[in-house]
């Protein structure tokens, strides 16, 4: 009986590994117009931006294993960190990597503890209205990775009246004659970059529209 138990377990382990291998197989990475990365499976015709678990590494499942929530920082202002223990349920013990650890307690100093996915973290939008969390540290987070790309212009809203805009302290090459001519007559196929530009399309069309 032992025997038939053990072949039984094993067949089962054998079929499980074949069926994790036709998954991470069936999992095909493609890239959106804007250069976004996400996972397609024509077997189930799944689609996710977060890189799937067939596909991960030990590493990789090891270093975002957990609960993660935003952390208040002197520095950068919001970190990401690890949630290592829960004392209450308002009180946590987070680890923020480089930095050890700290305990916090919800709404103390400051502290909302908003939840984070770190697949978000990856995916920046330039509106800031299809983050997958509207809260300051995702924000603020967008704005910052996009500054550090020189992409210092941010929509808020599908109606593309607000625009966020950064000081690069420096010159960007995106104020000639041609970025002009771009957004006074752009392209039906092609995605603009957010620009004071595109605003100021919008406004003299509407003039004319008006008027």
């Amino acid at each position: 009986r032992q025997s038939s138990l053990d072949a039984i377990k094993s067949g089962v382990q054998t079929a499980k590994k074949r069926l994790s291998g036709r998954r991470s197989a069936a999992w095909i990475e493609k890239m959106t117009v804007d250069g976004v990365l996400y996972y397609y499976n024509p077997a189930t015709e799944k689609v996710t931006y977060e890189k799937p678990d067939e596909l991960k590494t030990d590493e990789e499942r090891k270093e975002i294993a957990g609960e993660w929530v935003w952390v208040r920082d002197e520095k950068e202002v919001w970190l990401p960190g690890r949630v290592i223990k829960k004392e209450t349920n308002d009180t946590l013990r987070v680890e923020i990597k480089g930095r050890g650890t700290k305990q916090l307690t919800r709404h103390v100093k400051n502290e909302p503890l908003w939840p984070v996915s770190l697949s978000s973290l990856n995916r920046l939008e330039d509106d800031m209205v299809l983050l997958d969390d509207l809260n300051d540290a995702m924000m603020i987070h967008d704005v910052k990775e996009r500054y550090k790309k020189d992409q210092i212009y941010t929509w808020v809203g599908a109606s593309q009246t607000v625009l966020v805009s950064i000081n690069p302290f420096k010159r960007l090459p995106i104020y000639g004659i041609q970025m002009m001519n771009e957004f006074a007559r752009p392209a039906p196929n092609k995605i603009l970059p957010p620009h004071p530009f595109s605003v100021a399309n919008s406004a003299y069309i509407r003039l004319r529209i008006q008027a």
